[in-house]
């Protein structure tokens, strides 16, 4: 996450994906970062709490969701990602 940091928002592409064959939860949705020209990785995962309301929406949409970093937050030695995503016409679409 602190290399993410130097990077524009708008060079990292965020993909929530759906895991679900994660041993430790079902609902398991992590968050993977892309930088253009760099790779991949995953950054974290989404709360438990959290996941269980969109495991289902994650499921129709064929378990991933684009989203968009909004920044990367810090804490003394603790990383966080703040990130947005919506639902749009073209999802509610694909999922009918």
């Amino acid at each position: 996450m602190q290399r993410l940091a130097q990077y524009s928002p708008e060079l990292v592409q965020i993909t929530l994906v759906r895991e679900k064959n994660n041993l430790t939860d079902s609902n398991a949705i992590a968050v993977v970062a892309t930088v253009v020209g760099k790779g991949s990785a995953v950054i974290g995962y989404i709360r438990k709490t959290s996941a269980q309301v969109l495991t289902p929406v994650l499921d129709l949409l064929g378990g991933r969701l684009e989203a968009h970093l909004e920044r990367i937050t810090c804490a003394n030695t603790y990383y966080g990602a703040i990130i947005s995503f919506s639902f749009n016409q073209n999802c509610r679409e694909r999922a009918a």
